[in-house]
């Protein structure tokens, strides 16, 4: 389909200017942001990242193709915002794009993100609504799989302890939900039972 038009009081989402590190609740001002939103989301003030990010996400909304193409190159990288406010925004935005386009979901997919830097975040429910969109268009047997790949990186550089034990309670808080949206026969309990075992077998309670 071709993009559709965007109305230009679209273009521009006002949100307040802050640095990185201050708090959203501070803010005093507004200034709105007119550049491109693949400019907006590359930019050094969080904020402007939001206002990119919520652009890009009613351009999909909206059937733009060349957004949806563009933005599925970038999605690793959003998700790896280290701003809550705009983490949380970005994966607003990989929530439309997996409801609009064919993500994959098996290994090198947006899973291991989802899972490794969104799950243990705020942003986490929106990290789930993703997992659901991919099971319904993949199967379970297909993202399963790449999320468990996050509890045992491969490679020879481990992640800190801290790292990995956050991954594991985002898998397993991840699957729980996919049993009770989809059921026991779509997400078998079995692609899951060998890796919480392993977890069991953890002795710190955290």
């Amino acid at each position: 389909p071709s993009a559709a038009a965007v109305p230009p009081e679209a273009a521009a989402t006002p949100v307040a200017s802050l640095p990185d590190n201050a708090d959203p609740q501070g803010a005093t001002g507004v200034e709105v942001f007119t550049g491109p939103w693949s400019q907006q989301v590359a930019s050094g003030k969080w904020a402007e990242r939001v206002s990119g990010y919520k652009l890009v996400a009613e351009l999909m909304q909206q059937g733009d193709a060349a957004a949806i193409a563009e933005f599925l190159q970038l999605a690793s990288r959003a998700m790896g915002e280290k701003h809550p406010t705009a983490l949380e925004a970005a994966v607003g935005a990989v929530v439309h794009l997996a409801e609009t386009a064919d993500l994959p979901a098996g290994p090198g997919s947006l899973v291991k993100d989802l899972v490794e830097k969104v799950l243990p975040s705020r942003a986490g429910k929106g990290g789930l609504r993703v997992l659901e969109v991919l099971v319904e268009r993949h199967e379970a047997a297909a993202v399963v799989p790449a999320m468990l790949e996050a509890m045992n990186p491969k490679g020879p550089k481990k992640p800190p302890r801290g790292v990995l034990l956050k991954a594991t309670a985002g898998v397993l808080t991840a699957v729980t939900h996919l049993i009770r949206c989809f059921g026991p026969k779509r997400v078998h309990p079995k692609l899951v039972v060998p890796a919480v075992a392993a977890c069991l077998k953890e002795t710190d309670k955290g």
